[in-house]
C-alpha cells in the first residue's frame, strides 16, 4: 500500500499517539526529532498532546519523514552504530560500553 492510497483523516489524538510512539521507539527527544524532520519543536509538542494536527495535505509527508528517521535509528541500533544522542555527545558510546564489558 503506498502513501497515496492511505486515508489520512486522522484525529489530533491519533497523530499525537503516532508521533509519541515513533519518537519513543527511536529513543529521541522531542527536540532531536524536530531537528531531524525539520519541523518546529512547538508543533510536535502540540501534536503529541493532541492539541493540534498538521493540515491534511502535510500529514503524509510528516508521517513519511518520521518513519524514515525511526527506521534509520533502529537500523543504527541493530548494527551497533552510535545513536543520535551518542553521535551528538549526549550519551555513552557503544565502544566504551563494549570495552568495559570485556
Amino acid at each position: 500500500m503506498n502513501k497515496d492510497s492511505i486515508d489520512f483523516k486522522l484525529s489530533a489524538e491519533e497523530i499525537g499517539e503516532f508521533v509519541l510512539n515513533m519518537r519513543t521507539v527511536a529513543g529521541l527527544t522531542l527536540s532531536q526529532l524536530a531537528g531531524l524532520i525539520k519541523t518546529p519543536e512547538a508543533s510536535l509538542r502540540k501534536y503529541e498532546k493532541g492539541q493540534s494536527r498538521p493540515h491534511e495535505s502535510r500529514i503524509p509527508g510528516l508521517i513519511e519523514r518520521i518513519r524514515n528517521v525511526v527506521k534509520e535509528e533502529i537500523r543504527r541500533n541493530r548494527d551497533g552504530e552510535l545513536s543520535y544522542s551518542e553521535r551528538n555527545g549526549r550519551g555513552h558510546s557503544r565502544k566504551r560500553r563494549t570495552a568495559k564489558a570485556n
